[in-house]
């Protein structure tokens, strides 16, 4: 979290996987899609699609919420420098949660929304 929370801090949007993740496709057009209202873009581990057949589109919410949030892959804009650095401080202060939990704890303590 410390490298997330220095990319932010430099203004850096960024687009983080973890080290055994294989990304096949540049991912910046289907980000840019939902520029720039999206401030935090994350899969799921949901293991079934939300979506239409063929539809390429975010998952549905409703559908997934309980699900955990992937944070394997997820793209940030530096604008939730504040709430990464919150989620930070909940890994710290409670070391035996899943810090994938934590992540969607703190987006929805901090009022997260759907379109």
């Amino acid at each position: 979290s410390e490298l997330i929370l220095r990319l932010l801090q430099a203004g850096v949007d960024p687009v983080l996987t973890d080290a055994d993740a294989l990304i096949t496709r540049d991912p910046s057009p289907y980000i840019a899609r939902y520029l720039p209202e999206a401030q935090v873009l994350v899969s799921s581990d949901h293991l079934s699609s939300t979506t239409a057949p063929n539809d390429d589109g975010l998952e549905i919410p409703e559908r997934a919420a309980w699900s955990a949030w992937n944070i394997g892959y997820f793209y940030l804009s530096h604008t939730v420098l504040p709430t990464m650095q919150h989620w930070q401080e909940m890994c710290v202060q409670h070391p035996t949660l899943w810090d994938q939990n934590l992540f969607k704890d703190v987006l929805k303590i901090g009022g997260l929304h759907y379109k």
